[in-house]
C-alpha cells in the first residue's frame, strides 16, 4: 500500500473544515484540488500546494485525480456522483448521499454497473472510540430498553437547505439518519417501527418521536428535536439484563465530546472515558479520518467496506418507513430487501 490516491474536495465548509483536515492525516491520500463556490483561503492551497476550481466538471476531469470527496448539500450530491460515477473516479460522500430514496436507488443501480467504484458515506457516530466502547460491553448482554434523546436549540440561516426536507434537510436528512446508522450498528437490524413527525411547515419537518423494534427484541424509544427549549444534549440510554449505560454529550458545540458510563445494580457508577483538557478540535475529524482509512484501503486493496453507499441506501429506507408510519399513525414493517 505504497502509492497515493489524489483526492479532489467538492464543498467549502465540511469539506475544508473537516474532511480536508482529515484526509491529510492520512498517509494514502493526497489532496492536489478543491472546487467550490467561494474561493478558499489562500493559506490553505498555498500551503498543501492545492489547485482551486470553479467548476466541480473540470476538477473531475482532471486526469491525475483518482477520486473525489463530495461535501455539498445533498440535493447537489446526485449530479456530481453520477459525473463521477462515468469517469471511473472513487467517492467519498457526506450523508445522507442525496435527499431521497429514489435517487439513492438509482445511483446504487448505475454502480452496479461500475463496481470497481469505491465508495464511502461518512457516517461518523460508530467511529468514535466511546460508541466502539459501548458496542463491546453490551456484545453478550440482553439488551432491553434503549432510550434515545436529542435535544437541540437550532439556528439555521432562513435561506439554507438545512430548514428544507425536500433538499435533504431538518431532522430527518439532516439528524435522524445519523440515529438510525448507529442504532442498528449497536442493536442491529429494525423490523418495524411506529412514529410520529413534527412539522413547522409542509418542508420543515423539526420533530421525530417514535419506538424502533429491532430483531434481537430490543426496544427503542426516540426523540430528536430541533427546537427544544430544554437543556441541549444528545443521548443514549441501554438498559440490559445486567447493567445500564449512558452514553452522553452536552451537544453545546462541535468541541463537545462523548462520555460513557455505566450504572451497576449495586448503584456504583463507572465512567469510561474523561473529556477534561481535550484539545478544542472539531471532534468530526477524527471519525472522518477512520472513514477514510477504509476508503484508502478500498482503493488499494478492492476490498468492500461500510458505510458505503448501500448502507446509506437502508437509511433512506427506514426515513422513507418513518414517514409514511407518521401519516398512516400506525406500525410499519421493514422488508429485509434493504
Amino acid at each position: 500500500m505504497k502509492k497515493k490516491i489524489n483526492i479532489g474536495i467538492i464543498g467549502k465548509n465540511f469539506g475544508q473544515k473537516v474532511i480536508l483536515n482529515a484526509f491529510t492525516k492520512n498517509k494514502h491520500l493526497n489532496v492536489i484540488a478543491i472546487s467550490s463556490l467561494k474561493k478558499p483561503e489562500n493559506k490553505i492551497l498555498k500551503e498543501d500546494k492545492i489547485i482551486f476550481y470553479s467548476n466541480w466538471k473540470k476538477m473531475i476531469d482532471n486526469k491525475l485525480i483518482n477520486a473525489v470527496a463530495i461535501a455539498t448539500p445533498p440535493h447537489i450530491q446526485e449530479k456530481i456522483i453520477n459525473y463521477s460515477i462515468k469517469k471511473k473516479k472513487h467517492i467519498f460522500c457526506e450523508k445522507p448521499f442525496t435527499e431521497s430514496f429514489f435517487k439513492a436507488n438509482r445511483l446504487l443501480n448505475i454502480l452496479k454497473k461500475n463496481n470497481k467504484v469505491a465508495n464511502i458515506v461518512n457516517y461518523i457516530f460508530p467511529e468514535i472510540d466511546c460508541w466502539k466502547l459501548l458496542k463491546k460491553k453490551i456484545k453478550r448482554q440482553t439488551v432491553k430498553e434503549i432510550k434515545l434523546g436529542w435535544k437541540m436549540n437550532s439556528k439555521f440561516k432562513k435561506n439554507s437547505w438545512k430548514f428544507k426536507h425536500n433538499q435533504g434537510g431538518a431532522v430527518l436528512y439532516n439528524f435522524a439518519c445519523h440515529s438510525i446508522y448507529y442504532l442498528e450498528y449497536l442493536f442491529g437490524k429494525i423490523t418495524f417501527l411506529k412514529s410520529q413527525v413534527l412539522y413547522k411547515n409542509k418542508n420543515f419537518p423539526y420533530r421525530l418521536k417514535g419506538i424502533f423494534y429491532f430483531f434481537s427484541g430490543a426496544k427503542a424509544e426516540v426523540d430528536i428535536n430541533l427546537f427544544s427549549r430544554k437543556k441541549q444534549f444528545h443521548q443514549v440510554k441501554v438498559k440490559t439484563n445486567k447493567s445500564s449505560f449512558n452514553l452522553s454529550s452536552g451537544a453545546n458545540s462541535i468541541y463537545d465530546k462523548f462520555n460513557l458510563k455505566l450504572e451497576r445494580p449495586q448503584k456504583k457508577i463507572f465512567k469510561f472515558n474523561k473529556q477534561n483538557n481535550y484539545e478544542k478540535k472539531d471532534f468530526r475529524i477524527e471519525p472522518t479520518y477512520k472513514n477514510s482509512i477504509k476508503f484508502s484501503k478500498w482503493i488499494l486493496n478492492k476490498k468492500e467496506y461500510e458505510p458505503n453507499f448501500k448502507s446509506a441506501l437502508r437509511i433512506h429506507y427506514i426515513l422513507k418507513c418513518i414517514i409514511k408510519s407518521s401519516k398512516l399513525e400506525q406500525n410499519i414493517f421493514l422488508t429485509d430487501k434493504y
